[in-house]
Parts: C-alpha cells; structure tokens; sequence
C-alpha cells in the first residue's frame, strides 16, 4: 500500500520515465488492472498516482518467482491435463 507521507508520487503518465526499459504507456495501464499482481495507486483530486517505491515493490513481486499464486485450474481443465499426461507416459514421451 502506498504511504502517502514518506513515498514520492508520479503520475501514472511518468511511469516508463521509472522502469527499466521505459514500457509503453498502456503496458503500465496494464500493469495497474492485473488481477494477481496489480501496481499499486491512490487516486488524488480524480487524478491516478502511484508512486516510484510501489514500481519497486511490483518489479520485484514480478520478478520473485513464489510472489503470486498460479492461476487455479477447474476440475475439469486439471483432468483433462492429467488425461493428457497419462496418456504421453504411455505413449513413452
């Protein structure tokens, strides 16, 4: 969560001026709607921010392989990889 008295904020606009490899303006819009691992904002005076430690803070989640949790499969969707592996071990693959 972004600590408003002690992080400094940027707007949403600046945030490839702060990442490595300066990502395309929609990447970071993306980045903020991720369902797991979304970039943190507040919004101040109906303007988005987030903040140069909060890029931190997501770089490295995106970056520590046991920082998300992978997807959970339906029951139907995991017996259908099970059917499928059985099915190459028998195979000999």
């Amino acid at each position: 969560m972004i600590d408003l008295q002690s992080e400094r904020l940027i707007a949403i606009k600046e945030i490839p001026r702060h990442v490595p490899g300066r990502p395309h303006i929609a990447t970071c819009y993306r980045w903020i709607q991720h369902r797991l691992n979304p970039l943190e904002t507040v919004r101040v005076g109906g303007r988005r921010f987030t903040s140069v430690e909060a890029i931190s803070r997501f770089i490295q989640r995106c970056t520590d392989p046991n920082a998300t949790r992978p997807a959970k499969l339906s029951k139907r969707r995991q017996r259908e990889i099970d059917k499928a592996e059985r099915e190459l071990q028998a195979a000999g693959i």
